[in-house]
């Protein structure tokens, strides 16, 4: 079973939005139409401040533009090959310095190795020499005696020295001649006033027999209690 409802009295009437604050939302079609031709309007106007863009560049401002960067990069490769061109140089100068160093070092390792060589050179030649000089003393005491306890006279020399040689050898029953002398004198001392006289034979035949009969005769006056005059000392 259906049942009408009765209308009211307001449902008649249209009902229209409220805004509150704010402009109005709802507009018309040709308020809308208004507006696009508006924008449209704003929008195709261009700004004068504004850079041409590439579509309005000209071929003659493409080919000062393009002349600039070309000067631009021949700047900066003259930069690089200058710097380039430095550091070579510098290269150059420490290579040369480098083998001028070598050099040197050759030098001095082809000159130290020489001085090396002499100094091994010169050790063997010192090393000889002192062996002759020792074999040179050793010959000279095979021919050489030394007396002791010889006081020094005011005016001795060479010849009172060969006299006294020569009475010595009398002393001791060795007769001595002056070409059976090669050199005769006496060693200076600092502690003793009377230093020994070094007599230098020509043989040693003849040093040997003023040896032995110099022992016997000092032994003899030991015998008879008597002190020697001198004393004979032999050099080894």
């Amino acid at each position: 079973m259906s049942v009408a409802r009765t209308p009211t009295k307001n449902s008649s009437k249209s009902i229209s939005p409220t805004h509150y604050g704010s402009d109005s939302a709802i507009y018309t079609l040709e308020s809308h139409e208004h507006n696009i031709d508006v924008n449209i309007k704003k929008r195709s106007k261009r700004r004068l401040n504004n850079p041409p863009s590439t579509s309005d560049l000209t071929l003659a401002d493409l080919m000062v533009r393009l002349d600039e960067m070309n000067k631009l990069q021949d700047a900066k490769f003259a930069s690089l090959e200058s710097s380039m061109n430095a550091l070579s140089k510098q290269n150059d100068e420490i290579k040369d310095t480098v083998i001028h160093l070598s050099a040197k070092y050759d030098d001095v390792l082809n000159n130290l190795k020489k001085l090396q060589q002499e100094n091994d050179f010169f050790k063997n030649r010192i090393k000889t020499l002192e062996g002759k000089l020792e074999q040179l003393e050793k010959n000279a005491r095979t021919t050489t005696v030394e007396i002791r306890n010889v006081p020094m006279s005011e005016s001795e020399d060479k010849e009172n020295l060969i006299e006294f040689t020569k009475k010595f050898g009398t002393v001791i029953n060795v007769p001595i001649q002056d070409s059976e002398i090669r050199d005769v004198f006496r060693m200076k001392l600092k502690n003793k006033p009377n230093g020994p006289i070094i007599v230098d034979f020509t043989s040693s035949v003849k040093r040997e027999k003023v040896i032995v009969l110099s022992k016997s005769t000092n032994l003899e006056l030991e015998r008879h209690e008597l002190e020697p005059p001198f004393d004979l000392i032999i050099w080894f």
